[in-house]
């Protein structure tokens, strides 16, 4: 999210679909910044119950996605949240809800296990290069979870290090920072 907050340039007007979007601030944020458009996807339903109580008390406006690809004929309501259940990892989100603008993708914290990283950054792989405008911003959020070991050699660059409170890294088995990366086209 500091990322977004430091860069509203690169999430204006973009389509910002957040996978594993635990309470949804992260896409709620990108309303915020000025998205055209926000996806809150999470395949835990508590979650996405915690995403619908936020953008209210945000003000955000929500959609429920349909359970067969995509929203559809919501265009030219104004910036909205769709809220969705789907396992995105295994889809494709730029078919899926259409991004005029752009698509950043944001992965927030879904390297903690070598399965779920291994499929989060194959999804992020395969949507780099997959919007109209020269391909899609895939951030990563990670506080050292052993999924990051996952990464090829260059593949991503660190964009943001921020040490977590007392209280995180207490809950949190001791890791002491959250570092946010853009992955990066291999070659």
């Amino acid at each position: 999210m500091r990322w977004m907050c430091d860069h509203p340039e690169l999430i204006a007007g973009r389509t910002v679909v957040d996978v594993g979007c635990g309470n949804g601030l992260g896409a709620i944020a990108a309303l915020r910044l000025g998205a055209e458009h926000a996806v809150a996807n999470d395949i835990d339903h508590l979650a996405l119950a915690a995403a619908a109580v936020n953008a209210a008390l945000n003000g955000v406006r929500v959609d429920w996605e349909k359970e067969a690809g995509g929203t559809g004929g919501a265009a030219g309501l104004g910036p909205r949240l769709t809220l969705s259940s789907a396992n995105l990892l295994e889809d494709d989100v730029a078919a899926r809800f259409r991004p005029e603008g752009g698509l950043v993708v944001l992965l927030g914290d879904m390297l903690y296990d070598d399965e779920i990283a291994a499929a989060a950054l194959a999804f992020g792989r395969r949507h780099l290069g997959t919007s109209s405008e020269g391909g899609a911003a895939v951030m990563f959020g990670d506080p050292g979870r052993q999924g990051r070991r996952l990464l090829r050699a260059g593949e991503a660059e660190e964009v943001v290090r921020m040490p977590l409170p007392a209280e995180t890294c207490i809950e949190n088995y001791g890791m002491t920072e959250a570092r946010a990366f853009r992955l990066l086209k291999a070659g």
